[in-house]
């Protein structure tokens, strides 16, 4: 078993940062050998701590808006929720997330990437009809914060902090939408699948030459349309749950502040701003129910909060991140 020390973690939060970062920039960030990173990363890969990489992806530069439907069903219906589920479109089917049950009911959130909000009324509508009882509320997410470098992975040190984004958000924003046509989503398509993919794999793959997909990686990671973050077992790393807080924020509270409050609490993951009767999404690891309480009472008292309703849920995948998930842009 590979004992995740202080060096691994380094390791482990540089390429949650950039899973493309290559063994020599990894070992002058932390001090350490390239041959030891080199060695540390196969003995975590043979493990099955890390088991890849992927993408996050910038989904308003390609149209598309990020949607959670929060549906509020009698648990007696749940079985046909169930069986309701598979026939959603594919770009719901991966999002079920039981979140009950209350008082009777059960609460599950479906999420996806929409070109066209009458996507939701037509999810909306394929759940009503099977469940007549249910009840929905919809939150569009208008930027995101994620943050898998914030896991600590049970090594008490001080966490090496957030890579140096902020300005290339900044700048983004001060350019022009990018154009990103086929064969840039094409690209992207390769390393959701495999983001260590080296260019010429993805050239022939896509049948360009290597400097073309050289140079529009580059341009997307520029423009923050793209970005590569490792891929890592939790439960390999101790983790066993996942905490989810809908947050409403006091009237006229600085939202950046509450933000920032959060970012800096320790394997608290991701950060979602809404629309809606909320205002914060956020996410977090836990390892226990030690760890829970603990990360419930952080969570709870930052200054601003008006409502929040928080659960813990099982930890129902072994890959996180997830593929394609929202990139950084608050």
């Amino acid at each position: 078993m590979v004992k995740i020390d202080a060096t691994n973690a380094k390791i482990l939060r540089e390429l949650l940062k950039d899973g493309r970062k290559d063994f020599s920039a990894i070992a002058k960030d932390i001090g350490i050998s390239k041959n030891s990173v080199s060695r540390r990363y196969k003995e975590m890969r043979e493990a099955g701590i890390i088991i890849g990489a992927t993408t996050q992806l910038n989904y308003s530069q390609l149209g598309l808006s990020a949607v959670e439907v929060h549906f509020t069903i009698d648990s007696s219906n749940r079985k046909k929720v169930e069986d309701a589920l598979p026939k959603l479109p594919e770009s719901w089917g991966e999002a079920f997330n039981d979140v009950g049950p209350r008082d009777g009911k059960s609460v599950f959130c479906l999420f996806s990437f929409v070109r066209d909000l009458r996507e939701i009324e037509e999810v909306k509508t394929f759940i009503g009809e099977r469940v007549y009882s249910a009840e929905a509320k919809t939150y569009i997410w208008t930027g995101a914060k994620n943050m898998p470098y914030n896991l600590t992975f049970g090594v008490i040190e001080e966490n090496s902090g957030e890579p140096p984004i902020e300005e290339a958000i900044a700048k983004a924003g001060l350019i022009e939408k990018p154009i990103i046509d086929e064969t840039d989503l094409k690209i992207i398509d390769k390393l959701s699948e495999n983001g260590c993919l080296s260019f010429s794999e993805i050239a022939h793959s896509i049948g360009v030459a290597v400097d073309t997909v050289a140079k529009r990686y580059n341009k997307l990671k520029q423009n923050r349309s793209l970005n590569i973050v490792a891929q890592i077992n939790p439960e390999k790393l101790g983790y066993f749950g996942n905490v989810e807080a809908m947050i409403r924020l006091v009237s006229g509270k600085d939202m950046s502040l509450a933000i920032q409050a959060f970012s800096a609490i320790p394997n608290l993951y991701h950060i979602s701003k809404l629309t809606g009767d909320r205002d914060l999404h956020i996410w977090a690891l836990v390892r226990d129910l030690d760890d829970y309480l603990q990360m419930k009472d952080r969570i709870t008292q930052v200054p601003g909060i008006s409502k929040i309703d928080i659960e813990l849920n099982r930890l129902f995948r072994h890959e996180y991140p997830t593929p394609r998930q929202y990139v950084t842009t608050i």
